[in-house]
This record gives structure tokens, sequence and C-alpha cells, in this order.
């Protein structure tokens, strides 16, 4: 298999912001989520192997108890003249001290396949984030954050020739809110990401191992929807 092409097409990194909206309210809210992202190995610029792909979805969150996250997303992207297609399932729990720091750990895993081919991935993700409230006049409240995740790839599952490939991925970003109400917003998450390739997995002498991606995700959400 193109290692190349599935260690991009199967990325992870998918933060879900909803539960740092909430702060330390413990009702629950749900939110609509889009998503677009785009990358390169680098190592490939000017080549005829050059690998560049782009990807959009849409799914749906929920918060449970301000600190428990879900997420199902629905995925489709195009790399190497083929179109692969799949599903994300996210948890993510969030931890939110009195400090200026908070943190959240979680797990995923995702299918994707074309006609011939199909990916699976897990992963295990930790992460910090801080929240920096904007002016009432605004209503913008901001969440930079950082998360590093540790996954494992699994190629053709079902075939006798299964590729395991293992790597680690490091995002940053920052998530905006726009709160038009008491129960209602709209968040707006850019973000940047190094995936680095386990060197075990491939020959990195004389090529770039890592590789880079951009990505942009809206949610359209409701906050203590299940209130009584």
């Amino acid at each position: 298999m193109k290692k190349n092409i599935l260690i991009i097409i199967t990325l992870l990194s998918f933060l879900c912001s909803q539960s740092m909206y909430l702060g330390n309210s413990k009702k629950n809210a749900y939110a609509v989520l889009s998503l677009y992202s785009e990358g390169e190995n680098k190592s490939f610029i000017g080549s005829v192997e050059q690998n560049s792909y782009h990807e959009y979805g849409i799914g749906f969150t929920s918060v449970i108890n301000g600190n428990h996250e879900l997420s199902f997303l629905s995925r489709k992207n195009n790399i190497d003249n083929r179109t692969w297609e799949g599903f994300s399932g996210i948890y993510n729990f969030y931890l939110k001290p009195k400090s200026p720091v908070k943190y959240f750990f979680g797990t995923a895993f995702s299918r994707i396949e074309n006609e011939n081919d199909n990916v699976d991935e897990y992963e295990l993700k930790f992460g910090l984030y801080g929240d920096v409230k904007g002016a009432k006049s605004t209503g913008v409240s901001y969440y930079p954050f950082f998360q590093i995740g540790m996954q494992r790839e699994i190629t053709n599952l079902e075939n006798v020739d299964d590729a395991t490939n293992f790597y680690t991925t490091a995002s940053a970003g920052i998530s905006f809110m726009f709160q038009d109400s008491k129960t209602t917003g709209i968040g707006i998450e850019p973000s940047y990401t190094k995936i680095m390739f386990d060197k075990g997995d491939k020959d990195c002498s004389n090529i770039d191992c890592d590789y880079y991606y951009i990505g942009l995700k809206i949610y359209l959400w409701e906050y203590g929807s299940f209130r009584k």
C-alpha cells in the first residue's frame, strides 16, 4: 500500500471544542459541525510524487454534563485521483480546574475506504487549552489550544496482508466562539497539525516522513438545550 497516501487521509485530530465553550457549566448542549482541511507532505513538493489532499465533512457533537463530549462525523476526501469516504467517532473528557489552563483527553475510531482499500485508525490524545473572555459588547471568547495524539493505522483489516503503522500528531490552533444569545452561538476553529511517522515503518533516510495540514471547523450550537 501507498503509506504516503494513507497517513494523510486518516487524520483524527479533531478537537471538538463545544465543551470548552460551556466553561464550568454542568448543563448539556449539542451542535452541528462542519469541517474542511487540506495538507501535503513537503518532501514531495516539485516532484511527480507530490502528495496533497483536501477533506471535508459534516457531523453532530453533544456535550453531557458539561465534561463528556461525543461526536460523530461523516467524511469525504480526494487524494491521488481517488475518492475516499468514511466516518469518525470521537469521545473527549474535559477537566476544568480553577486555573488559566484546562485539560482534555480522549479517544477516537475512524474508518475510511474507496472501492479497493479501507483503513481503520485508533487514536489516544491529550491536550491543553485556555479560556479568554472577550468584551461583553462583542460576545466573543477565545480558546487557544494544543494537543498531541498517538495513532495506529491498519490497512485492509480483512486481508492477510494487513499493514499496521504508528505515528504521532501535534496540533495547535485557536477556537473563536461568537455567542449571539444566552443559549446559542457559532464557533470557528482554525488549526495547524503536524503528523510524525514512526521512522521504523518507513525509510526516512532520503525523504521527510512528516506531514502537515491546516483545518477549519465551524460549529452551530445550542447551549443547555435539554434543560427543564
